[in-house]
């Protein structure tokens, strides 16, 4: 064996050791059961929990599973060990509860029919109060004791009424509501700001990104194209978005002001998750077993896992696990600034004692750039290099490292 593929195999298995197992759960909609994912397993519990009917949503706590039973019309709680049901708590009969989001024991639920958000009681299972939001409210997020709730408006007049509704979560009021562009599906908060996906009319109507201050004033709207679903952003701030269908993955960053479309993985999913180490992206395989891939960090592939019918929903949880910093010495690089402007200097940022390679690959895996440092040397060439996402990979010999950096224009 080459001594590169020796120092791979040895960094790889450092790698692993240092991460820990990872825990997937899965709502399996046509199913009606609930996945375990354990990433050390070969293959998924597929039957861990049995759900009610039409599962579509799940939250996770320390305490407990939270499944969203739109059919039921009910929160289902699960034990997230023994995969047992510990309650069934009723939302509103006729509501439908979409989605729910979980913040200081209290659970805020969507109701799609109803067109009203609840609070409920997670220790009782009463619902506390309720408030009438718009038409259709599904995806929500909080912040600094506000409750950003998307309603995607009435499918039926071509998604009239779509918007965003921001709740005072002390008052359990509405205090402010936005008019968005057709459908959106999904929200989620990221350095402090709003970000909306905006599925679109599945027709002549394509998908935005619509981008919003916590005071939920838009700074910017950006036509992504497809039918996007949810989002997740990666350590850098790369947001991807997954397709509603299933059929495509979708990206863009934002810089604080301006949002750019970014060359996407050619890979597809309906929901996406991930932590620093591992993405996951779900594919439901209409009529057949959905599927979860992951991916490392890199988005190199990792291993693939075949879950129950009509997945609608991944959630990742992680696992503390301690490491021996004298046993897994591992160096650290980086690269700075991050993003860089097209044909500006891009350093490497961390410890050089001999020789060093830096090698650039574009998304497709495929090399574009390669640099040898000495010590004392810092600089990058990245000429060429044009607006987008890249991976480096450092190697010094003894440690390899990598990450990723994006050119603006």
């Amino acid at each position: 064996m080459k001594l590169r593929q020796i120092i791979l195999l040895l960094f790889a298995l450092v790698l692993i050791s240092a991460l820990g197992a990872e825990t997937l759960w899965v709502v399996n909609s046509q199913s009606r059961t609930l996945s375990r994912i354990n990433t050390e397993s070969v293959q998924a519990e597929n039957n861990f929990a049995i759900l009610g009917n039409t599962p579509n949503r799940l939250a996770v706590d320390e305490d407990a599973l939270w499944v969203v039973n739109s059919g039921d019309n009910s929160i289902q709680k699960i034990n997230p060990n023994s995969g047992q049901t510990m309650a069934n708590y009723l939302v509103e009969v006729g509501s439908n509860p979409w989605d729910m989001v979980i913040h200081d024991g209290f659970a805020y639920i969507s109701g799609l029919f109803s067109g009203k958000v609840y609070k409920m009681n997670l220790s009782t299972g009463s619902v506390l109060a309720s408030i009438p939001v718009g038409v259709s409210p599904e995806g929500m997020a909080t912040q600094n004791g506000m409750l950003y709730t998307v309603c995607t408006g009435d499918y039926m007049q071509n998604y009239g009424g779509s918007g965003l509704v921001v709740i005072g979560l002390d008052s359990f009021t509405v205090i402010k509501e936005i008019e968005l562009p057709a459908n959106p599906q999904y929200v989620v908060v990221h350095d402090g700001n709003i970000h909306v996906s905006c599925t679109g009319n599945w027709s002549d109507v394509s998908g935005k990104i619509v981008i919003l201050t916590e005071d939920a004033d838009i700074i910017t709207t950006l036509d992504l194209g497809g039918t996007p679903g949810n989002i997740w952003f990666d350590r850098e701030g790369v947001a991807y978005v997954a397709d509603s269908s299933g059929d495509a993955i979708y990206s863009y960053y934002f810089d604080g002001t301006d949002a750019t479309v970014q060359t996407a993985p050619a890979l597809n999913a309906s929901e996406i998750c991930g932590n620093e180490q591992i993405v996951a992206f779900m594919k439901p395989n209409w009529g057949d077993n959905g599927s979860v891939d992951i991916y490392h960090s890199d988005l190199s592939f990792w291993k693939s896992y075949t879950v129950g019918m009509m997945p609608t929903d991944v959630k990742l949880e992680a696992e503390s696990v301690s490491v021996n910093d004298e046993v897994v010495p591992v160096a650290i690089f980086g690269v700075y600034p991050n993003p860089v402007r097209e044909g500006a200097s891009l350093k490497l940022d961390g410890e050089i004692f001999g020789e060093t390679t830096v090698s650039i690959y574009n998304l497709r895996g495929q090399l574009v750039k390669t640099n040898m440092l000495r010590q004392n040397e810092r600089s990058l060439d990245i000429s060429g290099l044009k607006s987008g996402l890249y991976l480096y990979r450092v190697n010094d010999g003894k440690t390899l490292a990598s990450g990723k950096f994006i050119v603006i224009k």
